[in-house]
């Protein structure tokens, strides 16, 4: 089973990408600052809903973990996930 990391660069999506690579776990995820070779990467910005549709047709995910933060844009954590299809 694949789980698809939205904000897999952050503190968060960092450590949940680590564990699940600790478990074999299948990965993707989105934002990279480093790539784990159990990883596959997809550049997103989640209030773009075409690219969003885009990442979770090229990755077939069976769960997906939004685990994005505003940080200076606000605006992402509370609207995008709500624009998207």
């Amino acid at each position: 089973m694949t789980v698809l990391i939205i904000g897999g660069s952050g503190f968060l999506g960092a450590e949940l990408l680590r564990r699940a690579c600790a478990k074999d776990c299948d990965t993707a995820a989105t934002f990279p600052p480093r790539r784990p070779a159990a990883s596959a990467w997809h550049q997103l910005d989640i209030r773009d809903p075409v690219r969003v549709e885009a990442v979770l047709t090229a990755v077939a995910s069976r769960a997906v973990i939004d685990v994005t933060s505003g940080g200076a844009d606000w605006k992402v954590t509370p609207t995008a996930p709500s624009t998207s299809p």
